[in-house]
């Protein structure tokens, strides 16, 4: 299962990577779609604390909804599932095979502009946002 969460872990980071370095606003709809996908897919690698914060967070969105969030938006929406991940980065599934032969935590430092222009720092797993 380590492979599979590890798999889960790179896509989800990459998707927040995407948003963050678009530097455009994300349709609701896309932030919904991620959630969705996070809850079925974490119940299926045993990541059930996942699969529930999700559900919770999905309860809150609106699936045909109109709106466009900026990345610090989404940031704040999706802040239990960035606590997940953060927490993640402290386990072996969180890190990928070469970091944990490595030793190393794979963190580095990104900067990201919000949609008012304010420089702002997080970590590759976004647990500061």
């Amino acid at each position: 299962m380590q492979k599979y969460k590890q798999v889960f872990i790179r896509q989800f980071d990459r998707t927040l990577e995407r948003w963050r370095a678009s530097g455009k606003t994300v349709a609701e709809t896309e932030v919904y779609r991620l959630l969705h996908s996070i809850k079925g897919t974490a119940a299926t690698i045993g990541l059930q604390e996942w699969t529930d914060e999700a559900a919770l967070l999905l309860k809150h969105m609106n699936e045909e909804g109109g709106s466009e969030l900026s990345f610090a938006d989404i940031m704040r929406v999706i802040a239990p599932i960035v606590r997940l991940r953060a927490d993640a980065a402290d386990s072996d599934f969180g890190r990928s095979t070469d970091e944990i032969a490595d030793g190393g935590a794979g963190e580095s430092t990104n900067r990201y502009a919000d949609n008012r222009g304010n420089t702002n720092e997080c970590d590759d797993r976004y647990a500061d946002s």
